[in-house]
């Protein structure tokens, strides 16, 4: 079941509402892969490096009043980036590494403390207290996948499996 979500049905004021929270004014692809996501979809955005295909998924932070983003991404300095950037902003956002999982940041997860938390790949994989989180329907689950250009100079980050 996708999230309940307050998404405008008019671009322009969909772009008004995300210039208000982050500054920048998206792009009509970046609004409408948001709708795919916020509809339950899977989404699958390829654009050039630095293009904004992470604005893409932010935007449920706009339009989405609860619940928390689950972002996995394989690269440690871009979740530390995301959670640095997501703080500048106003969001509670935490990027986990191996050496921090501990039983309390797992309740405050499960809680709801945060509304973005980013894992690498293997620190999601190898702490079993996260399953439990990853089919939790408060959760939107995110995965960042960064590959060798694959024409072009494009990368792709691949939204995965939105609600249940």
């Amino acid at each position: 079941m996708p999230p309940t979500h307050t998404m405008p049905e008019s671009d322009e004021d969909a772009r008004e509402a995300v210039e208000k929270v982050f500054e920048v004014r998206p792009c009509l692809w970046q609004l409408k892969a948001a709708r795919t996501i916020l509809g339950g979809q899977d989404t699958l955005t390829i654009a050039p490096t630095g293009s904004g295909k992470t604005l893409s998924y932010w935007l449920a932070l706009v339009f989405v009043p609860e619940g928390t983003i689950v972002v996995v991404t394989p690269l440690k300095d871009l979740g530390s980036q995301f959670e640095n950037e997501l703080k500048q902003k106003g969001f509670c956002a935490l990027n986990v590494t191996g050496n921090i999982t501990t039983n309390n940041l797992h309740k405050d997860i499960a809680s709801l403390k945060y509304r973005v938390v980013i894992f690498s790949p293997e620190s999601i994989v190898n702490d079993s207290r996260f399953d439990d989180l990853l089919s939790n329907r408060k959760f939107m689950r995110i995965s960042e996948a960064w590959a060798a250009p694959i024409y072009n100079g494009a990368t792709c980050a691949i939204p995965i499996r939105v609600g249940n």
